[in-house]
């Protein structure tokens, strides 16, 4: 009896100078599954993508002011180019005029297609040709077209790889 006495302090003493067991391990969430890749092309269309070289075409552009019209030729007078490239002579390009008010680059209006008749001389002026002369050099109107003042506001822009 006497045993079982001492065997019940004991294993009291030692439980109660037991610390807490430790809270259960878990385990973090698994993340969701991720989506599967996108099928692949076929190897023969793999081939014939990368034999291809890949090309990139750039745009530049001069903001002028016109200063002359004769005939099918137009002359700017240059006020900035946003390349270090300069249009070539036969170069076709596009050309556009800022109507009063408009910030945007959408704001623009096309006047004509152009082939670039002479450089970029040291003036800052540069003479262009309409590729298609028979088409009306005019601003767009409600009323009337009318024709393109001296000093508008043009932008020429051309294309360069």
């Amino acid at each position: 009896m006497r045993l079982r006495k001492l065997l019940a302090v004991l294993v009291t003493s030692l439980l109660v100078g037991c610390p807490p067991p430790p809270p259960p391990v878990t385990t973090p969430a698994e993340p969701p599954p991720k989506a599967p890749p996108p099928a692949l092309a076929s190897p023969s269309t793999l081939v014939a993508q990368s034999s291809a070289p890949l090309i990139v075409i750039k745009q530049a552009d001069l903001f002028g002011k016109l200063v002359a019209k004769q005939g099918a030729v137009v002359t700017i007078r240059a006020l900035l180019v946003t390349s270090k490239l300069r249009p070539r002579i036969g170069q076709h390009a596009q050309l556009a005029c800022a109507p009063l008010g408009g910030d945007k680059d959408s704001d623009w209006l096309p006047l004509a297609d152009v082939e670039i008749k002479g450089p970029l001389d040291e003036a800052g002026q540069i003479e262009v040709r309409l590729v298609n002369p028979g088409t009306s050099f005019v601003l767009p109107n409600k009323q009337a077209p009318t024709p393109v003042p001296k000093n508008t506001r043009l932008r020429l822009r051309w294309e360069y790889e």
